[in-house]
């Protein structure tokens, strides 16, 4: 039986979803707003549950395994035959969207500065950050993810690039 053990990975986004958590916190709990009860509930339990989630799939995403079997390209699924990056097309798709839900409703301090003029620069701010990490800096990301796999792997890595040609999205990128 191959040995497994467990590696932290810490990547650029994290401290979002920590910021994002401890801000749902501090401007949910009393005595910062009274909450009518019903609405408590719808809002509570979808915010708490995507922030959950996404908490779950930053500590998932930065514990790897790695063992002794054989690893490379050409040991891949056939989910890795579409594109290069999955983890990334679900870090895109589901964090971005998890994110926004929770920074936007109405208990979250980021809706609280869009109500009043001056504060609203802040949370252009932040959405600009938000959308530059998680859009703007993954095909960068991706690049230097290539290179790292093209020096440990080889000639294996090219030919595994040449048959998989698209690195985030079939058929476009």
């Amino acid at each position: 039986m191959p040995k497994v053990q467990a590696v932290v990975d810490e990547p650029v986004g994290n401290w979002v979803v920590l910021v994002t958590g401890m801000s749902y916190y501090v401007t949910t709990t009393p005595p910062n707003r009274r909450v009518n009860q019903s609405e408590l509930h719808i809002n509570s339990w979808v915010e708490k549950f995507l922030l959950t989630r996404l908490m779950f799939l930053k500590r998932w995403r930065s514990l790897r395994l790695r063992s002794e079997r054989q690893e490379g390209p050409s040991t891949c699924n056939h989910w890795a035959l579409l594109i290069r990056s999955i983890s990334r097309l679900h870090r895109l798709l589901w964090s971005t969207l998890s994110m926004t839900m929770v920074m936007f409703s109405r208990d979250h301090w980021l809706y609280q500065c869009a109500r009043e003029v001056r504060l609203t620069l802040l949370s252009c701010i932040w959405c600009a950050e938000v959308v530059m990490i998680n859009g703007a800096l993954i095909p960068v990301r991706m690049k230097v993810e290539d290179d790292k796999l093209r020096r440990k792997f080889g000639g294996e890595w090219d030919e595994y690039a040449e048959r998989v040609a698209y690195r985030l999205l079939p058929g476009v990128y």
